[in-house]
């Protein structure tokens, strides 16, 4: 027997010992109802599933109808760590750097269509951070239209309430899955990139308080805001940035006192201060609105002031260095400070003794100035030069310079990785740049 016929075997082993116990698990705790289970059930491989992306549970529940093993296309990312890579090899996921170009998993993409698999990727890069779905990944059409296979568009209704991205625990309620065969496959020759980009897009668009407004399902825990400073990271009535902090069902705001809860339903309910916004979008669209003209605020000043203050920063902060899925190597620690053309990172002499942290830098020919008089190395980033900007792990905020991998972390929970995230996308918007995309 083959090592490809023996991993073949190993993976079909798995995925059914997978449908026996998670796939119960599942439908029992997050009482999951679908509609169409029949399409991916007795649709014949090979063929791609694109789901809306929710959650960390997402490739699991969108597969509880589909009968064969599916190649599930997942950020390289989450092969760094050991224990992860090996079930993800188990169920032969193929890896895929965000944001850059990886012809190796496209090879391997092509390879599985070759063999008659089932292939499933997230059209969005990422998880939605307030429950609507985000914009798809311009590169997703031309795959499709090179695969030339039936796609299976699965839309998530109730996941976003069940168990957020940035929340800590599951809220049970209903969760509904519905699937459209969007393609056939043939059809594709016909269609230029934009029209299939256009065609899934809209497939996928899902609002979860538009669906939640007809609905009105309830949401029982007792730590539903639990950890939303992650993505309500300013207030929505003083407009601070960096004072928000949860507690079971309520977010309050360090400077201003201002109290919300959240209710069953998933909306809010402000108990103290002057905050308006009634759902996590609308106040995710208004803070956005303040960072912006912030960011514009402060870019229109470096034409009369070049020495320009922070924007706003966070410490401490780890710095490691990476590429792709090797294992991460810690540098250091100290604050990172975000500016309208770029963003700086400094460390202390102190923490880069104790970790080596100097020779990481140089070997990752990074451009690493003299120290400070105070010791401290500072570390510039310009917004022209970020690539495949992105938040993993809900507030690990990471990004490629110069091909090199910096991933920042915070102690505890502390970083909000979506305010940072954000600032870099708007600062880009100046300079013309693609940061994520």
């Amino acid at each position: 027997m083959g090592q490809n016929t023996r991993r073949k075997s190993a993976t079909h082993v798995f995925f059914r010992f997978l449908r026996l116990t998670l796939g119960r698990w599942l439908r029992w705790k997050f009482r999951i109802t679908m509609k169409n289970r029949q399409i991916p059930r007795d649709l014949a491989p090979p063929y791609l599933i694109i789901p809306n992306h929710i959650g960390f549970w997402d490739p699991f529940q969108i597969g509880l109808p589909v009968p064969h093993p599916i190649h599930y296309v997942v950020a390289d990312a989450n092969f760094r760590s050991p224990a992860l890579r090996f079930l993800l090899g188990l169920v032969s996921s193929i890896p895929i750097t965000k944001s850059m170009s990886d012809r190796d998993a496209v090879k391997r993409i092509m390879d599985v269509r070759r063999d008659g698999g089932v292939m499933c990727l997230f059209a969005e890069g990422r998880r939605t951070w307030d429950g609507r779905t985000l914009p798809v990944i311009p590169s997703t059409a031309k795959l499709i239209k090179l695969l030339k296979i039936p796609v299976v568009v699965p839309v998530l209704e109730g996941a976003f309430f069940s168990h957020p991205c940035w929340g800590t625990s599951i809220r049970p309620g209903k969760l509904n899955i519905r699937y459209q065969k969007l393609f056939d496959g043939p059809e594709l020759r016909s269609l230029s990139a934009d029209e299939i980009h256009e065609k899934l897009a809209a497939a996928m668009w899902h609002d979860e308080y538009e669906w939640q407004a007809r609905k009105q399902i309830s949401y029982r825990s007792s730590r539903k805001a639990e950890m939303i400073e992650r993505v309500l990271y300013s207030c929505d009535s003083c407009g601070q940035t960096g004072g928000m902090k949860s507690a079971e069902n309520t977010v309050h705001c360090a400077y201003c006192g201002a109290v919300t809860e959240m209710t069953e339903l998933g909306y809010l309910r402000h108990i103290e201060g002057q905050g308006s916004s009634q759902t996590i979008p609308e106040w995710n669209d208004r803070q956005t609105d303040r960072l912006r003209a912030l960011i514009e605020a402060a870019h229109a000043a470096l034409a009369t002031d070049a020495e320009s203050e922070p924007i706003f920063s966070d410490a401490p902060i780890r710095l490691y260095l990476g590429s792709r899925r090797r294992p991460l190597a810690k540098v250091g620690s100290g604050r990172l400070y975000m500016f309208p053309d770029r963003v700086e990172y400094r460390l202390t002499r102190t923490s880069l003794k104790r970790t080596g942290g100097e020779a990481l830098l140089l070997s990752a020919n990074a451009n690493v100035p003299a120290l400070a008089e105070d010791g401290s190395v500072t570390l510039v980033f310009p917004i022209t030069e970020i690539a495949g900007v992105g938040v993993h792990n809900h507030e690990r905020l990471e990004w490629y310079y110069r091909r090199r991998l910096y991933h920042f972390r915070a102690y505890g929970d502390t970083l909000s990785g979506y305010k940072w995230y954000s600032a870099v996308r708007i600062a880009a918007e100046y300079t013309g740049s693609i940061v994520d995309a």
